[in-house]
């Protein structure tokens, strides 16, 4: 069964950095960034072309994520979303329910207000996966650095990565959203989230 995220842990000593890769098109220039060292976290199947590397984490909001990344499921530790709802729960395969963590909150408007809202709340800023993978990360786990690659706004995922989400998504929009999360986890967390291309 699914682990639910209720309290943020000790922050303790901090990791160096993690790579969260999303579907854009600079998600397939992650072999210039990526290091040996580093930790690498997906967003859906952002990640799944990159070669010889354990995936840390996995996020994601539809089981359609889960269809795409099962070929590759032995790479990842951990798949992280927000709450199923109920009648959504028996889509989900065995294999991964003992590696799946969610947090409770599903939606979260893009305005500074609602984001400065749900954090007061407790709650992650899900507006859609890749700013609640940024949130999550920087509340829950102890890195210096959240490296985004792949949020790249425009009208297109990277060739191979298509969309999940409501058609006609604006992506631009999307990452404006992304970006302001961004900024103010960095606020709240001490964690730097930091954009490339």
């Amino acid at each position: 069964m699914p682990i639910q995220n209720k309290s943020v842990r000790s922050r303790g000593l901090k990791k160096k950095r993690i790579w969260l890769i999303a579907k854009g098109p600079s998600c397939l220039k992650a072999q210039e960034y990526v290091t040996a060292d580093d930790d690498l976290a997906s967003v859906n199947d952002g990640a799944m072309h990159i070669e010889g590397k354990s995936i840390d984490f996995v996020f994601f909001s539809e089981v359609a994520a889960i269809e795409r990344v099962e070929p590759q499921e032995s790479r990842i530790e951990r798949f992280v979303s927000r709450q199923p709802l109920d009648w959504q729960l028996n889509d989900y395969p065995g294999w991964m329910l003992d590696r799946w963590t969610f947090y409770h909150h599903r939606e979260c408007a893009g305005d500074r207000e609602s984001i400065t809202q749900r954090i007061i709340e407790g709650g992650i800023c899900h507006h859609h996966t890749t700013p609640g993978a940024i949130h999550y990360l920087c509340k829950f786990e102890n890195y210096d650095e959240v490296c985004v690659l792949g949020a790249d706004g425009g009208k297109e995922y990277a060739k191979g990565k298509e969309s999940l989400g409501p058609p006609f998504v604006d992506l631009n929009e999307w990452a404006t959203i992304t970006r302001r999360i961004a900024d103010v986890c960095s606020k709240v967390y001490d964690t730097q989230v930091r954009f490339y291309s």
